[in-house]
């Protein structure tokens, strides 16, 4: 059965689009966040429209992939497109999009030469038109991924397959619309299990806009056979899609550079590292100084097993993830705390500091109680920037 989606023609928007800037932790997931799959639902409901193969397409236990209940069960017994469509992207210039795939014993027709089946694709509604699309191939029963957005001039920049098993996997694409007709720098991004494979920039893509997606077996060709699971569909705009906010030691201060050779206003920053699975979102958290002062962070998420820049310069040396202001890092004693709302993430003091020297983390101890401890934090001994100035911005801690 295929349920119509409803009308697009008069839809009234009331969301702000593509904000880069926010104060507050809800500020950022209301204005950021497009869609969530809700199969925990046990249901399709939260989908505009359905095509379900008289029953081939359904929510079930089996499918699902993450400690969750429900997934997506897609089972392929004939060329009938079997799909889910979201229809709440709203011409977005940016979509970014996570799930969950498991392409378990699927065959898009080897026997028959037929290798590929597009599982995820991103339209412009009017016309209907292909701008991205996730492609799952079999080829020797071997499964691999690729990732394909559209240009102006209807050809396709491909990102080429990458391998998978067949098991669960976790799948995430970050597509740009390209600023004008000449720009050429529209974008693909792919990741696939946490790791980014590909990073597709410069393309001209400037005349449409995402205005909904289906997810699925989609484009099944004649001796297509077998069962595809999605489960856990997050889409966004600006920050990846499987963000959080952080609670207690979900973030780590883990390096301060309070003291550089430069002048301090231009050469204090701080590192924040990510210990967790999942990313942690930090823009609308604040940082707090030893004298009360606030800055609220407002375009930072941090992937797990990686670091988050912040200076009070945009050239320190290097260049951080995002600029601050109002706090500072004293060469004497001082404390730094990060806080989401009214719960304390981490927090760190130091009694000394060396000129030209950051404090940093020994790696061994990456973790917000470990890190409260001054003896295990040790000086910055690699070199960066022009003045001299040792530490590790950005990157993991070196000590001695």
């Amino acid at each position: 059965m295929t349920v119509p989606a409803p009308s697009r023609r008069f839809r009234v928007v009331f969301s702000v689009v593509g904000i880069l800037c926010v104060s507050q932790v809800a500020a950022a997931q209301v204005s950021d966040f497009i869609f969530g799959d809700g199969f925990e639902s046990g249901t399709l409901s939260a989908w505009s429209a359905v095509s379900t193969g008289g029953g081939d397409l359904s929510v079930s236990a089996a499918a699902a992939l993450d400690s969750t209940s429900f997934g997506l069960s897609v089972v392929v017994n004939d060329t009938t497109g079997l799909y889910v469509e979201d229809d709440t992207p709203q011409d977005e210039n940016r979509y970014r999009a996570r799930f969950l795939f498991d392409p378990n014993d699927f065959d898009p027709g080897e026997a028959e030469g037929h290798l590929r089946t597009r599982i995820f694709i991103a339209f412009e509604e009017n016309p209907s038109r292909r701008l991205m699309a996730v492609v799952l191939k079999r080829q020797g029963g071997a499964y691999s991924l690729m990732a394909r957005a559209r240009r102006d001039d209807g050809t396709q920049s491909d990102t080429g397959f990458f391998p998978i098993t067949g098991a669960s996997h976790s799948v995430e694409v970050d597509w740009r619309r390209s600023s004008g007709a000449a720009a050429n720098d529209g974008g693909l991004r792919f990741w696939i299990d946490g790791q980014l494979v590909s990073d597709l920039a410069g393309i001209d893509n400037s005349f449409s806009a995402v205005d909904f997606v289906r997810m699925g077996a989609l484009s099944v060709k004649t001796g297509a056979s077998g069962t595809l699971f999605f489960d856990e569909l997050l889409a966004r705009r600006l920050f990846p899609p499987d963000s959080t906010t952080p609670t207690t030691g979900g973030v780590v201060i883990t390096e301060v550079m309070p003291n550089p050779n430069e002048p301090d206003a231009q050469g204090e920053w701080l590192e924040l590292y990510n210990p967790t699975s999942r990313t942690a979102l930090v823009a609308g958290c604040e940082l707090r100084d030893q004298s009360a002062n606030v800055y609220s962070i407002t375009s930072i998420a941090i992937r797990p097993g990686t670091y988050a820049t912040l200076a009070n310069d945009a050239a320190p040396g290097f260049t951080p993830d995002e600029v601050y202001g109002g706090v500072t890092l004293p060469n004497t004693s001082g404390a730094l705390t990060v806080a989401c709302g009214a719960t304390e993430i981490d927090a760190v003091t130091w009694s000394s500091t060396t000129s030209g020297v950051s404090r940093q983390v020994d790696p061994i101890h990456l973790d917000a109680v470990s890190n409260d401890d001054e003896s295990h934090w040790c000086p910055g001994i690699t070199d960066y920037g022009l003045d001299g100035d040792k530490g590790t911005p950005g990157q993991p801690n070196v000590c001695s």
